[in-house]
């Protein structure tokens, strides 16, 4: 049998919301047909408004329950906004991701609000994948992060895309983009976006 692909991307919006999008992914063509929904669970500009991870977690353990395939999945902005990520910038969130447990997350502009740094230190916390696939090290021409992670339902595969909104490189302090000269040493992929995930698809396609 053929396995069924689908990319799911992770982008950054400009409201703050939670839900899910479920699906029973039948194909006529491959005769295949999933035994169980796959519930996606997504949330973005969370903002350290901490209570929302308690919905999402009891949301992610009922559809389990009830015999869900279940990812929760971010688009980014919840490690600032709050006293909570202020004080700690941003461990106390970075710790009830993992408590969640989420299966990817990629980076909201606000992710780098307390500098590349701490973003390094922040990421090394978070148990879960993070992925975006337009953020740049200029000087070294790699990827900072996985551009996607690919998740497997059975014989269904979902690739997960991170994208990261181009306007980072400027409303974030761009002075940390930077090197002493004013020349930037990183790039979120603004003059050629769509090309750059439109290369990461075609790569997550090869990948299966």
């Amino acid at each position: 049998f053929m396995k069924r692909k689908f990319i799911f991307y992770l982008l950054v919006f400009c409201l703050s919301f939670f839900g899910c999008i479920s699906t029973n992914v039948t194909s006529s063509d491959s005769l295949l047909s999933l035994e169980k929904d796959i519930v996606i669970i997504y949330e973005n500009d969370v903002h350290c408004n901490v209570d929302g991870y308690a919905k999402v977690s009891a949301l992610k353990n009922e559809l389990i329950q009830e015999n869900n395939y279940v990812a929760v999945v971010s688009s980014g902005d919840y490690i600032q906004g709050s006293s909570l990520g202020a004080i700690s910038q941003g461990e106390y969130i970075a710790n009830l991701i993992n408590l969640v447990d989420y299966d990817v997350l990629t980076l909201g502009n606000h992710e780098f609000d307390y500098k590349l740094s701490r973003l390094y230190e922040l990421t090394s916390i978070i148990e879960s994948p993070i992925v975006c696939s337009n953020f740049i090290n200029l000087k070294e021409n790699k990827l900072v992060f996985e551009p996607y992670k690919i998740i497997s339902y059975e014989d269904f595969d979902i690739a997960f895309i991170g994208v990261t909104t181009p306007s980072t490189i400027s409303s974030s302090s761009p002075i940390q983009f930077m090197d002493d000269n004013g020349n930037y040493l990183y790039s979120f992929s603004g003059d050629n976006l769509y090309k750059t995930v439109q290369n990461n698809i075609n790569e997550a396609k090869k990948d299966g």
